[in-house]
């Protein structure tokens, strides 16, 4: 693929001829309209030595170009953002809100909420039979450094204990399905629930859940303790290049202000 058209001196002022390999200025009265070549650089200082006024058309054209660019790309950022599980994943628990999904969007947390409480089950019970593996590892240490007649049985019931706890294990996993029927009946269930003051705080909601919607409380406090970020701001931060260029450096900082507002919200102008 080639280079993206950065400056548009080209095809605003001049008419290449292939052939020749000469670009033709346009403008009228040019005192020197051929050159050699389509070089952009070459062509932006023909008109900025021989065109002043046309100069000025030209660096407004390449502003104009450089923020429609930079509106393209928070677009599509914007975009990426919408479609990605997180905020759908934490609005589905948050009832301030939850009100700003849709259906799709609920459906979509729900999904990513039951494979995070999966994940959950899955470490407690990793966890247990690491627990249960130890106890019996050190029971069988400590029973061979018991030296009497009892120390054969001990260490046949410690094997014994070790079976029922593999069989125990299984019995656990059996019963994983219920589990997630049970949270997806509870996810499904916690919709539609009134809306909280934004200024609510979330943890405080879900304590007086506790005893109530105790699995969803669970989960909650493990889906609201990873950090939330925002990267809006260091869009702006990269955005004012393209408002205090070389030739707008004395901008107010109210005006500025405006303008940066009129930029980070473009998904809601009409």
């Amino acid at each position: 693929m080639g280079r993206r058209q950065t400056n548009p001196v080209k095809n605003l002022f001049f008419t290449y001829n292939i052939d020749k390999n000469e670009s033709v200025c346009n403008i009228e009265g040019c005192r020197r309209p051929v050159l050699k070549g389509s070089v952009s650089h070459n062509l932006e200082t023909h008109i900025r030595t021989t065109h002043p006024d046309e100069a000025i058309m030209l660096d407004k054209a390449k502003e104009d170009l450089k923020t429609q660019k930079f509106v393209n790309s928070g677009v599509k950022r914007q975009n990426d953002e919408d479609n990605s599980c997180s905020n759908k994943t934490f609005g589905r628990l948050d009832p301030r809100y939850q009100c700003m999904l849709n259906e799709t969007d609920k459906n979509t947390g729900i999904n990513h909420l039951i494979k995070t409480w999966k994940f959950m089950i899955q470490i407690q019970e990793d966890d247990v039979c690491q627990s249960q593996t130890d106890d019996v590892n050190n029971s069988a240490i400590a029973s061979v450094n018991v030296d009497s007649p009892d120390n054969t049985t001990e260490t046949t019931d410690d094997g014994f204990e070790l079976f029922l706890s593999s069989q125990s294990s299984v019995s656990s996993n059996r019963s994983d399905t219920n589990i997630l029927n049970d949270i997806s009946v509870s996810l499904h269930n916690f919709k539609d629930v009134e809306r909280l003051h934004y200024k609510t705080n979330i943890l405080t909601f879900w304590e007086s859940q506790k005893h109530d919607k105790f699995d969803l409380y669970k989960l909650a406090k493990v889906v609201l303790a990873v950090p939330a970020t925002q990267v809006s701001v260091e869009r702006s931060f990269s955005g004012i290049k393209f408002i205090l260029s070389d030739l707008r450096t004395s901008l107010s900082a109210n005006l500025l202000d405006a303008i940066m507002i009129v930029r980070s919200n473009t998904k809601f102008m009409k």
